[in-house]
């Protein structure tokens, strides 16, 4: 511990808090807890130093530096700190977008601490001026992404979530009508085992996704990266967990090519509009779908790309919805011999 004198104030600041291996001299807002908060306020009457701030931790450092009267050549200098409470967020937006909305602080990170066991940050509380955000949890009992996490934030093109690396379960909504991220790194997710709908709904900005740290799903539900239309190509394999898929799996996806479905063997049954309007697939295997025994409604419809189908494959399906290949346009001699009894 470090002690932080003042008359008669003694303030210690633990040197093992490492905020999950940030480095905070990169970013000039952090978002600190009301713990941290608590320190800032009586760092405020801080004059000397009883010990060598050069052993001190980078963050509180910067904090001593900003908001004390305290002077010594030997603080790490760094860019000034906009400090809030998170639970603070709502009202500092204002505060936040003219800061960001500054030409030399454009394009810088945001940076929110976690210190709750479930995250829940719903849209519309992070300013358009935000392009980059980055969370960390420094008390490290954050396991959960609550619902309708920055839902409609379309501001963000940049997002790094590497600081929860403890989270078990994300909510419904994860991410929704964020159409301006162009990348996202689902390395916190490796411990996740069920997706819940409308996950990455509408991130249409979005180039390409590492499946891998996916690779303990089981479930995944409706809505799957619906209308992610800058993918073009996916590698699904690392998803050979997943038993089952809801409806709406990557429709609208129609900047797709390529798709690689041989891990999801284990699938018995597939939901409606199953690849709908995925208008840039070209070709697709469907041998990944031996042990399906239902499929319902708009499977492949207007996908008017595709120009041969082998539904051999199809053959153990004891049911298929309406709409079965409905506008798939540019098909040419289908044969439907194998599946023409189980046709609605």
């Amino acid at each position: 511990m470090l002690e932080l004198q003042a008359d008669s104030l003694v303030l210690k600041v633990g040197l093992t808090h490492h905020y999950s291996g940030y480095h905070f001299l990169e970013y000039d807002i952090f978002l600190i807890s009301e713990k941290e908060e608590k320190v800032l306020e009586s760092a405020k009457k801080i004059k000397t130093l009883a010990a060598d701030v050069t052993q001190m931790d980078p963050f509180y450092k910067n904090i001593i530096g900003r908001y004390t009267t305290l002077e010594a050549a030997s603080l790490h200098p760094s860019a000034p700190y906009i400090v809030v409470r998170r639970e603070d967020l709502p009202t500092q937006k204002e505060r936040l977008q003219a800061y960001f909305s500054q030409k030399e602080h454009q394009g810088k990170t945001f940076v929110i601490d976690i210190s709750t066991p479930v995250l829940n940050m719903s849209g519309g509380r992070i300013p358009a001026a935000v392009t980059r955000l980055a969370f960390t949890n420094c008390s490290g009992n954050t396991t959960g992404i609550g619902d309708r996490f920055l839902f409609g934030d379309m501001g963000l093109n940049e997002l790094d979530l590497s600081g929860l690396s403890g989270i078990t379960s994300i909510g419904e909504s994860f991410l929704y009508l964020c159409s301006g991220l162009i990348a996202l790194d689902l390395s916190f997710s490796s411990n996740v085992i069920f997706i819940e709908d409308h996950f990455l709904f509408h991130c249409d900005s979005l180039r390409e996704l590492d499946f891998r740290p996916l690779s303990s799903v089981t479930s995944i539900g409706d809505g799957f990266l619906r209308s992610c239309s800058s993918l073009r190509e996916l590698d699904l394999s690392p998803l050979s967990s997943v038993i089952s898929i809801g409806d709406r799996f990557l429709s609208f996806c129609s900047g797709l090519i390529g798709l690689d479905f041989s891990a999801f063997s284990s699938i018995t049954s597939i939901g409606d509009w199953f690849l709908f309007n995925c208008s840039g697939l070209i070709a697709l295997d469907l041998s990944f779908l031996s042990n399906v025994t239902f499929i319902g409604d708009h499977f492949l419809s207007y996908c008017d790309s595709l120009s041969e189908l082998d539904v051999r494959p199809l053959s153990s399906v004891s049911k298929i919805g309406k709409y079965f290949l409905l506008h798939c346009t540019n098909l040419t001699g289908l044969d439907l011999s194998s599946v023409q009894s189980q046709l609605s």
